[in-house]
């Protein structure tokens, strides 16, 4: 519990949104409609993903390249 204390003392996000209002940029309830906003698409992606089907396996180095000659 306390390490998490620590990493949230840090959270760049957290900084940047009290920076944010620190300069006028946008209020607290601005920055909450985003943060909605982004927790909305973060849950769909989600749902899209698990709706989705696996690739199939001989499909998985497709695409894939390396420098090696």
């Amino acid at each position: 519990k306390d390490e998490i204390e620590q990493w949230q003392a840090k959270d760049p996000i957290l900084a940047f949104e009290l920076e944010l209002q620190k300069l006028d940029v946008l209020s607290h309830s601005e920055i909450d409609a985003v943060r909605a906003e982004v927790e909305v698409e973060v849950n769909d992606g989600f749902a899209f993903a698990q709706a989705g089907t696996d690739p199939l396996a001989e499909s998985l180095l497709r695409d894939v390249y390396t420098g090696a000659a």
